[in-house]
């Protein structure tokens, strides 16, 4: 695909928030293996921080309730691929306890020049 690479980032940027869900899930299945969204719905939200709970506001959120993704269309590339890595998961995923996170996501999302969320996971390298 086209937007391999560091530049994915900045490419994906002038793209519209439908286009930028559509290529990130194609570059993540490319990479991370295939993930069913069938039944789930997408949701770009406009503002920020679209999901508050006690703990503080977030970009992106799942749902497993009501099979939603909700991303904030501000950083759609920073947080969609991990949102489509909880719903690969499945819903123990929500306590980013299991290793894949380390090993698996947060390497492809750096080399993609997406996001660095190893001090969020709290991988150990």
């Amino acid at each position: 695909m086209a937007l391999q690479g560091a530049g994915v980032r900045s490419r994906l940027a002038r793209r519209h928030p439908g286009q930028q869900t559509h290529d990130l899930r194609l570059l993540f299945v490319e990479a991370l293996g295939q993930v069913s969204l069938a039944g789930w719905t997408v949701r770009v939200a406009v503002n920020d921080a679209p999901y508050a709970d006690g703990s503080g506001g977030y970009w992106g959120w799942t749902d497993w309730n009501t099979s939603t993704i909700l991303v904030s269309q501000l950083h759609i590339h920073q947080v969609f691929a991990h949102e489509l890595f909880h719903v690969q998961l499945g819903p123990p995923s929500a306590s980013h306890a299991e290793s894949q996170w380390c090993s698996e996501l947060s390497p492809w999302e750096i080399q993609q020049g997406l996001e660095d969320e190893r001090a969020y996971l709290r991988c150990t390298q």
